[in-house]
């Protein structure tokens, strides 16, 4: 009898293991996934959670690779978020404002801006959210590093061409981006120049 007893408590035990760690299973992979699909911050945001300076994807040496953050890795957190244009380029704005660019990438990111401008490619399609936000944030990247300088002064109109248009606020074609890029043909005459 006892042995009965002991068999049925056992069979029970496992029963009940084996629905809640089925269970138990289920939830941490709910979770998991609920964490991965709204849980989408950039490391701005994560910086503002923490209150922890060092939690931007630069560290106090300076270091953006922290734990493998890279510009494109952020880039493309942000554009994989919920939210509109605004709202992403809000996100692109508070992670530029905290991102110091290595020389290679400040070099690389002069000569992609170069080259999208000479082709004409940098409007070519204003709804694609990961050129445009990595545009956005090369060519403020190439302002900062250059300011007073003709390459600034090219990146600073050619940023603000690519914000406008990303923002919705101006047509390819409008007269606004069409002066400003008379004035970006004047700097980069500059450039080809000195």
């Amino acid at each position: 009898m006892n042995k009965i007893l002991l068999s049925t408590a056992l069979l029970s035990i496992f029963c009940l293991a084996a629905c809640g760690g089925k269970e138990e299973f289920d939830v941490t992979k709910n979770d998991v996934s609920s964490e991965t699909n709204t849980d989408v911050k950039t490391n701005s945001e994560t910086k503002k959670a923490t209150g922890n300076e060092t939690e931007t994807g630069t560290n106090q040496t300076g270091d953006n690779n922290q734990e493998g953050v890279t510009w494109e890795n952020e880039v493309g957190l942000i554009v994989s978020s919920e939210g509109n244009t605004s709202d992403k380029f809000s996100k692109l704005e508070e992670f530029m404002a905290n991102y110091n660019a290595s020389d290679e990438e400040i070099e690389q990111f002069k000569n992609d801006i170069i080259s999208d401008y000479e082709s004409k490619r940098y409007l070519g399609d204003t709804e694609n959210d990961q050129y445009m936000l990595s545009m956005i944030l090369k060519t403020y990247i190439i302002e900062q590093s250059n300011g007073g300088t003709p390459l600034g002064d090219f990146a600073s109109i050619m940023h603000e061409n690519l914000k406008l248009t990303y923002l919705g606020e101006e047509d390819k074609e409008s007269e606004t981006v069409k002066a400003n890029e008379a004035q970006m043909d004047e700097h980069f005459t500059h450039l080809q120049e000195g």
